[in-house]
Parts: C-alpha cells; structure tokens; sequence
C-alpha cells in the first residue's frame, strides 16, 4: 500500500495549518485554495489536476452524471427551512440555496470519482466539508455517500468551514457599512430623475467596457427609439486586463447613467442609508451562526440589504443580467421578483462546447445550467432553449429571441465597401470575384490564468486549435479567389489563452498574407457576420448560429475527427472532419450553390438553428421585447 492520499475541496487560511501537518502524513490534494501565497505550500498540498486521471470527454459523460444524480437529491431538499425577512417581506431563498450548494455537489463527486481511483493502491480518504455535511444528510440513497474518512479531521474542517463563513459575513457586513458611509458622503446629485429607469442593466463582462460601436460594447441596448439612454441604469465591472483604458466619463460623454456595484448607495437618501445601516448591524454583527443553513440565510440577507437603498428610490421594470452570472446569480434577484420586478438572462452565445467521440449515452447536460433564478431566460433558437429546459428549473419561463451579442447590429444595414474600410481591407483587395471566409477559433485558457483552481480539461486543446487554423490557411492555395477575416476569440497578446510555437509562426506568416485579415478581437461582434459570405468554426461556436440565421453558409471545421456525439445532429451536413470535406463544402457553398439564402432558410432541418424570424435583427427584438414589459 502507498501513502494515504486525504481529498478535501478547499484549502483557505483557516484550516491549512490543519492539512499542512496532515500532508505529513500522506498526500493532500484540493480542488480549490483560496489562500494568499499558497505558491511555496504546492508540493505539500497538490492542486488536482483532472487530466492525472480523465480526458476530457470522460470528464464530460461525468458532468452530466452529476446532473443525474443530483436531480435525485432535489426530491428531499428541505424547501422551507430558507426564509428571510426583508423589510416587510417574507422571501424564500431555496433557489439560490440549490444554485450554490449544487455547486458543492459537483465538487463532491468528483472527490468521490478521484477517491475510487486511488482505491485500489492507496488508503484514501475524503475530508468533510460544511457543504459536504449538509449534502449527505438530505441524500436518499445513502450509498451515494458512502466514502472514507477521518471522522475527527472531518469535524474539526466543517468547524474551521463554519469560523470562516462567519469571517466572511463580517466583511461582508463591514465592506457594506463602508459603502454605505461612502453613500452619505458622496450623494449622487439628483440632476438625472431616477424614476425614469426603466432597466437596471447587470452581468456586464469587462471586455464590454466601451461605448464605442465598433468594439464590443455594453451599450448596445441603446437604440434611442425603444430603448433610451435615460431608460437603463448600467453597473459596471472593475477593467480587467482587456480594457484597462477604459473610464466611466467616456459613457457619461455619451450621457449614459452608470455606476459601479460599490457605489449602489450613492443614489440614497441619508435616512434611508440609515435605515439600511442599523439593518447590517442587526442582521450581520450581533449574532454568530453555527450551521450552513443560518450562515447561507445570513449572507444572502446581506448582499440583498446592499440594493435596498437604490431600490427605495427608483421602480425599475426589469433587472437584466447575463450569462456571465450562469450559477452565480445575485441573490437579489428573488428579493426583486418579491416586490414585482421581472427578472431576465440573455445569452449572448448559445452552445455548450459538447461533443464526445466514443461515448453515445451523454446528454451533455451540466449541474450550471440547473436552477437559473432569472424568471427568464433569453435564448438565441429553439434548440438552445431545448437544452437549457432539459435541466432542473423553478418556473423558469425560456423564449428564443435570435442570436443576441454585445455590439451594433445595424452594421448589417452597411454597404460592405463601408465595414472594409473600417476594417482595414484595401479597396485593391475586395472586388465582385472575391469571396471573403470568416474564421472563428477557440483557444484553451493558459495555465498561468487557471489560478489556483481545478479546472475540467478542454477539448479544444492547443493542438486542435492549431490543427484548425492550419486547414482553414491551406485554403488559400486550393481557391485563389477567397480571402479570411480571422476573428481571434480572444486576444493573441494577453498570454491568457493558450497558442503552441507552431501556431504563433503560422499566425506570423497570416498577418503579412495580402489575403488575410486579422480582427481585432474585440470588434464589434456583427462585423465578420455582416462581411463575409461563409463562416467556418470549431465545434461548437455561436458565431455558426448567427450566419445561419442571416441566411448565410456556416461549417464546423472538426481537424481532427473528434466529433461524433453531441445535440447539432440537424446540421452533421455542416460539420467537417478533415482538409478534404472541408475544401468539398466551402466550394459548394462558395462558388456551386446559387440559392445560398434559400437553402438554408427553408431547410426545416435547420429551423431550430435559424430561429423563427431569419434575416431580422434580433437586437431590435429584443429592444420591442424590453419595451413592451
């Protein structure tokens, strides 16, 4: 027999002196440390890296497993222990309980999964959780459970895990009082009448951060005729490292009304600001809690109590938020279907990257996409919609709208002299003969921005990647006529996304071919849509959805004849697996086909990809949508 090998799912500052001096005792391995300067700690307390034991598509027949099997646990939830009192409001927290602790679940499988691996050569054993604890006793069929452990370290964890959640609860409750402090301090002028926000606009992704139409743009909503500047209140994320230039008094040049998360409080009164002070004080600061239930009740209570000073002074509509939330919603949003404020997730991508090669009994379900909190869900067709339904939901209302992205799709409406210019394509290289290829790759996440958390493997792997780009370049020797708009992702610079050595020469040698165009990729997200006649993907990206809708050929590039099994079977005529077939279908789409826009309009098997209303823009649909609420 071999060392002991001791799982647990998080590693903080409270309990690593504990697993320290256990990893001298055995192996101590973690799915999460969510410790400052754990780097000289690694080789006593090891990060699991699942590709040590599974591929990616094992990985991914396991995700959906979970999905199962925690269906089966929902039936013995207890739904009535999670009520909090808001003000003069009763609130049940149950969805958002489910949102987090199943989570914790899927954490707790593959734990499970890992232990079995080690089995057979190792004594292993599973350290308890706060989570882990509340799980197994509203679990059913016990043998679920059923795994080793230390049942003193196991104890000693949860109460390390029960100090920390209060901890945290007390900064949150700190970090609150702070803002609002600030709030009193720094009032918002009352120039702008807050009664006329209609939308309170959330999920923005820092890549959003601009206003300019030819980038992606978090204002795109703005249409000034259903939607107006001074209908939606934007909350704007901190700049990342993709937009670090950016500046609040650019949007409010463009008289947009934003603010940041931390200054929610601005907009109050001093008496309500107040009010919401002794409310933090009573709720967070008096009383310490002992069990998962009290401590999730408390937190949630807490970051609710941080919108009720804006929401005393305007009436919104609707709050809307992103699929950047997807299984990390606001808590708030249940408090604001409470006092009668719809609650809506757009997606602005509508795949699930799924696809395996030898398994055929995977649903390719995932435990995120279960117990959305929105009322509404926002999805781009009926196939998307399908998939996010399939998953275990509470009243969730699902309507497919059309492909929605975060910029200007008016561009569509542009003569293609006009996006070539902007673009940066000569006049001397687009003519009537010309055919241009949109090119939309998805590169791995880099190691070094992985952080210091276990992350699935991807089957877009740094060679599959490669392997796409290079049959997508070699078309240019077999058609002398074609040209590629190459839209990165994400950007090649950062060193966030993963490109191997042989790629990074290939891409040297497209940005000096006069036949090729490399995109920014921030650009507005409409541009290679609205000028290019043919778009090729790896499987499977949204921009496939969005060409098809306007009427346009689309391929999934497969390099590697990898994709067999996966929820796009009414388009396997559209998926290619090698150089060939995929010089065969650019040909037929490009130079063959006569009746392009029909074929792929009034083809049923594509309806539930092209959506209800083709060669429409779905933005403005979904403007009309927002107006009419």
């Amino acid at each position: 027999m071999g060392r002991r090998v001791f799982l647990v799912t998080k590693v903080h500052f409270i309990n690593f002196p504990l697993l320290f001096l256990l990893s001298f005792m055995g192996k101590v391995k973690t799915l999460k440390m969510w410790l400052p300067g754990f780097y000289p700690f690694k080789k006593k307390i090891e990060l699991i890296q699942f590709d040590d034991y599974w591929n990616w598509e094992e990985c991914m027949v396991m995700r959906a497993d979970a999905v199962k099997v925690w269906e089966d646990i929902l039936l013995n939830f207890p739904e009535s222990k999670w009520n909090i009192h808001i003000k003069d409001s009763e609130i049940n927290m149950v969805k958002k309980a489910k949102q987090d602790i199943q989570r914790e679940f899927e954490n707790m499988f593959f734990l499970m999964k890992i232990a079995d691996h080690y089995k057979k050569s190792q004594s292993v054993y599973i350290i308890d959780s706060l989570y882990f604890s509340f799980i197994k006793s509203i679990i059913i069929k016990k043998e679920i459970s059923l795994y080793s452990r230390f049942y003193c370290l196991s104890l000693i964890n949860i109460m390390f895990d029960i100090l920390l959640l209060n901890l945290c609860i007390y900064f949150i409750a700190l970090k609150l009082i702070a803002q609002l402090i600030y709030g009193l301090v720094n009032r918002k002028d009352k120039k702008h009448n807050l009664q006329s926000i209609k939308y309170i606009w959330a999920g923005i992704s820092p890549r959003e951060l601009s206003v300019n139409k030819e980038r992606n743009s978090f204002s795109w909503i703005i249409d000034d005729n259903f939607v107006h500047k001074e209908d939606v209140l934007f909350l704007l994320p901190r700049p990342d490292f993709q937009m670090k230039d950016f500046s609040e008094d650019e949007a409010k040049k463009a008289g947009l009304l934003t603010i940041s998360y931390a200054n929610l409080a601005c907009f109050s009164t001093s008496r309500i600001l107040l009010l919401s002070l002794l409310r933090i004080l009573r709720t967070s600061i008096i009383f310490p809690k002992f069990n998962l239930i009290k401590l999730a009740k408390t937190g949630y209570a807490l970051q609710i109590m941080k919108w009720l000073p804006v929401m005393e002074c305007i009436q919104p509509k609707a709050y809307i938020n992103s699929f950047s939330n997807l299984g990390c919603e606001d808590p708030a949003i249940i408090y604001f279907q409470k006092i009668g404020i719809k609650t809506i997730m757009w997606a602005y991508g509508t795949n699930s990257y799924l696809f395996t090669t030898a398994n055929e009994r995977c649903d390719f379900r995932s435990i995120i996409y279960c117990n959305i909190l929105s009322s509404t869900f926002i999805a781009w067709n009926n196939h998307f919609k399908e998939f996010i339904d399939s998953h275990t939901q509470d009243n969730l209302e699902t309507v497919f709208i059309g492909p929605l992205m975060c910029g200007d799709e008016s561009v569509h409406g542009t003569s293609r002299d006009v996006i070539y210019k902007t673009i940066g394509v000569s006049s001397a290289r687009h003519n009537k003969n010309l055919k241009y290829v949109a090119v939309f790759d998805a590169p791995p996440v880099s190691r070094v921005f992985k952080g210091f958390e276990s992350v699935y493997p991807d089957s877009n792997s740094e060679e599959y990647n490669c392997a796409f780009i290079k049959d997508v370049f070699r078309l240019l020797t077999d058609f002398e006529n074609i040209c590629l708009l190459y839209k990165p992702k994400r950007s090649l610079t950062s060193g966030k996304f993963s490109y191997n050595n042989e790629l990074g020469e290939m891409l040297e040698r497209m940005s000096k071919s006069p036949r090729v165009k490399i995109l920014d990729y921030n650009i507005n997200p409409w541009v290679p849509i609205a000028s290019a006649d043919i778009s090729i993907n790896l499987p499977f990206e949204s921009p496939f959805i969005a060409y098809l809708h306007y009427g346009k050929p689309a391929l999934f590039h497969d390099p590697m004849d990898i994709v067999f099994h996966h929820r796009y079977q009414g388009v396997t005529d559209l998926i290619t697996h090698n150089y060939e077939e995929l010089k065969s279908k650019v040909n037929y789409w490009l130079f063959e086909n006569e009746r392009v826009h029909l074929d792929i309009i009034s083809e049923s098997k594509y309806k539930d990809f092209v959506g209800l209303d083709p060669l429409t823009r779905s933005s403005e649909k979904f403007r009309k949508y927002l107006a009419c609420l």
